[in-house]
């Protein structure tokens, strides 16, 4: 069951991995929050979901890790820190979103 975990995990994080490299590839030059604000919202929905993939193959890395008795030890610990700083990561970005996301609303309701 460990190495299903573990095999299954480190697909998730190259999946993410292959994804923020995407996310980067095709970044907007010019992020405009008047102009383009749908995209700017989904550019950031994209990148949590990346967030997302990342910290759910850290748990199963992590899960793995611990049904093997906590061995290795190094694996473990980076891969909880690496779920604690994408949980951290995905709150702030969803706050972000929701604050962007009113502003936009409002922008569009003043406007128009």
């Amino acid at each position: 069951m460990h190495a299903l975990l573990l095999t299954q995990g480190l697909a998730w994080l190259v999946m993410a991995g292959g994804g923020l490299t995407a996310w980067i590839l095709s970044f907007p030059v010019s992020p405009n929050l008047v102009s383009s604000g749908g995209a700017v919202l989904w550019t950031g929905v994209e990148l949590l979901g990346i967030v997302a993939g990342m910290c759910l193959g850290a748990t199963e890395v992590a899960m793995a890790c611990r049904m093997r008795g906590g061995q290795p030890r190094v694996l473990l610990a980076a891969t909880v820190g690496l779920q604690g700083t994408m949980l951290a990561v995905a709150l702030i970005l969803a706050a972000f979103l929701v604050t962007v996301g009113g502003s936009l609303l409002e922008l569009l309701a003043l406007g128009g």
